[in-house]
């Protein structure tokens, strides 16, 4: 039987002496081995560093301390330049994943073939209270070039596992990018490899309500314009493309600035190509009202749960399937 291959798993934080350990704990408990664990601390000044253990964990743990905040992208790409492994798994600090997660994408690669080189899971999303606040299967493999512009299927980086020679071979994460630095890479990844999947959600999410009605909103319209400048705009443009759902994340990160004027035009452009949709009516009728952001947000994911509810019941499933906080412990 051939020789499992090593997994580097780069974790990069920043101010999360909270959570890391969790983090940690979750990749320790993955049923692959062998694994070596990459912790970046991105200029934390809330101790970060001294809430890990080294003694408490068998794995092999490095520790990299960045004397500056760099943003996560240059995080990432300090871990890869360190990694040993055949793959890399990323893992934001506040993030956990499933036990067999590295397991089950390595086995999904293999039996796709050698013409693919990364793999990606469904997510699950929980807010503050530990309540499920969204959740997205994995269900496209393949050539994902087109797929990837209409909008980030991947969803999160601590889902993605990708060969170490294809993330040196595109240059790691884009470090002048804003926002959307694992969108990004994963189109340029989309040039080189085909993409594996494991539908169900063995990465989970901690969703906290700062992360989205905060000053981050100029930082993700900042990416999403870059990202736009960088790689859609000739897809949008020859109409190769659904802009639907790109349109909705802008007019949502509107909402999050304030400007409900500009999430309107955002929302009436897929309203009139759809204009059946009660979702997308809705939506435009929020920003019409000009709703501050919280109250947005709120309607905005009742609308979410409502959606889930009304989804195929084997999609609702997949998250009673899959147990993601082992040994009875609630994450």
């Amino acid at each position: 039987m051939a020789e499992k291959p090593l997994v580097s798993v780069v974790i990069p934080t920043y101010n999360r002496a909270g959570t890391i350990a969790r983090a940690i704990e979750s990749v320790m408990r993955q049923s692959h081995r062998p694994l070596e664990i990459i912790v970046v601390d991105d200029g934390s000044s809330d101790g970060t560093l001294r809430a890990i253990d080294c003694n408490a964990y068998p794995l092999p743990l490095t520790l990299i301390s960045l004397s500056r905040n760099q943003g996560a992208a240059a995080a990432r790409n300090h871990g890869i330049a360190m990694a040993q492994g055949v793959y890399v798994a990323f893992l934001d600090s506040d993030d956990e994943w499933h036990p067999d997660k590295i397991t089950r994408q390595l086995r999904a690669l293999a039996t796709a073939g050698p013409a693919f080189g990364s793999c990606y899971t469904g997510i699950a999303r929980l807010g503050e209270d530990g309540r499920l606040c969204g959740l997205s299967r994995a269900i496209a493999a393949g050539d994902l070039r087109l797929a990837l512009f209409n909008h980030n299927l991947i969803g999160s980086a601590s889902g993605l596992l990708v060969t170490r020679a294809l993330l040196r071979a595109v240059g790691g994460f884009d470090r002048t990018l804003a926002s959307c630095q694992d969108w990004d890479l994963c189109i340029r990844l989309a040039d080189r490899t085909r993409f594996a999947c494991v539908p169900e959600p063995l990465t989970l999410l901690h969703i906290a309500r700062e992360g989205r009605i905060s000053s981050n909103g100029h930082a993700r319209l900042s990416g999403y314009l870059q990202l736009y400048r960088m790689h859609l705009r000739g897809p949008f443009k020859s109409g190769r493309v659904d802009t639907a759902v790109f349109r909705t994340n802008l007019g949502e990160i509107f909402m999050q600035l304030g400007r409900p004027d500009y999430a309107a035009r955002q929302f009436a452009a897929i309203w009139r190509a759809k204009p059946w949709s009660v979702k997308r009516m809705t939506l435009l009728a929020l920003a019409w009202s000009g709703i501050g952001a919280v109250h947005y947000f709120r309607a905005a994911a009742w609308l979410n749960r409502v959606e889930m509810r009304l989804r195929l019941s084997p999609i609702a499933a997949a998250s009673t399937r899959v147990p993601l906080a082992p040994r009875g412990r609630r994450p």
